[in-house]
């Protein structure tokens, strides 16, 4: 072969490269999702205990207060939170509080012995299999992500503080 048509290879090789990186960057770019302030919170289809899917964005829009915790079966500050939040959820569901929860990591049958003795009056939905890991930027657990009627992040944070968590719940609620 000459060195010509070696040469054109191997420029279509470098070019078919770059276009490959270019669009994985894209990509990257595209789907990068930053759970902060004022960004619309990422929509997700997750199965209930029941094994009905739900979709977030079904459940928001009709609370001006919505509030996604992320948790696990296995963490008491959880299951602490949980706790709490069914007592807000009483006080406040008139108010325009809606509570999603979300078991990550965990069977269904490990988180129904947990919520069939809580029975809090939110959905609580399972991510077994940790899918939304990337978009909701989890380390770690309790995460808790509160959004106004529109899906929009108003506040995010993981923390083990029950009281925190109600404290930001409350302010929103009363704003």
């Amino acid at each position: 072969m000459n060195s010509f048509f070696k040469n054109k290879i191997y420029n279509y090789f470098k070019l078919f490269n770059l276009i490959i990186l270019f669009l994985a960057f894209s990509y990257v770019l595209a789907f990068e999702c930053k759970l902060e302030k004022g960004v619309q919170a990422p929509n997700f289809v997750l199965p209930d205990l029941k094994g009905n899917k739900i979709e977030l964005k079904e459940c928001i829009g009709k609370q001006k207060v919505n509030v996604i915790i992320i948790w696990g079966v296995w963490c008491p500050y959880c299951r602490a939170i949980l706790v709490m939040l069914k007592d807000i959820y009483q006080e406040y569901k008139g108010n325009g509080l809606e509570i999603i929860a979300v078991s990550i990591r965990e069977s269904p049958f490990k988180v129904s012995l947990f919520i069939n003795a809580l029975k809090p009056d939110f959905p609580v939905l399972i991510d077994e299999w940790a899918e939304l890991k990337e978009s909701y930027q989890l380390k770690d657990v309790p995460r808790i992500v509160l959004l106004n009627k529109d899906g929009i992040i108003e506040y995010a944070e993981i923390t083990t503080s029950a009281d925190k968590i109600k404290k930001v719940i409350t302010q929103a609620i009363s704003k």
